[in-house]
């Protein structure tokens, strides 16, 4: 894991492609508060988990405790997904904002996002 004490996301987001979501994602989230993402529901890191398997455009490497593979998706539509989870789920509008600021990309594409296959509303 990435070890920070400020908000450094363009460092973060250069991860992408080299980390997998999930630690991404908690990284950028620990560093948005300075603190552990123990707060973070774990029904939220395991949907991350779950959309990136499920929506892979790549395998991007594997991990190196037990080689598992690290799964790629699109940024947008991860995004796109965790927000309407996180809203589904009545979860903290401060979560809500550090999604937005953890994910520097736009949500979705045009007010959709793909999710198996499947064209999904915002």
């Amino acid at each position: 894991m990435i070890k920070t004490n400020s908000l450094d996301l363009e460092r973060l987001n250069s991860q992408v492609g080299t980390t997998d979501h999930k630690t991404m994602f908690y990284e950028l989230v620990s560093a948005y508060r300075r603190d552990q993402p123990s707060n973070i529901p774990e029904a939220l890191l395991e949907e991350i988990e779950d959309f990136t398997e499920r929506n892979s455009l790549a395998i991007v490497g594997h991990t190196v405790k037990n080689h598992l593979p690290i799964h790629k998706c699109c940024d947008r539509c991860l995004k796109a997904h965790l927000i309407k989870t996180a809203k589904t789920l009545e979860l903290d509008k401060n979560l809500l904002r550090k999604i937005e600021v953890a994910f520097n990309c736009e949500t979705g594409h045009d007010e959709y996002y793909i999710d198996e296959g499947e064209l999904k509303k915002i």
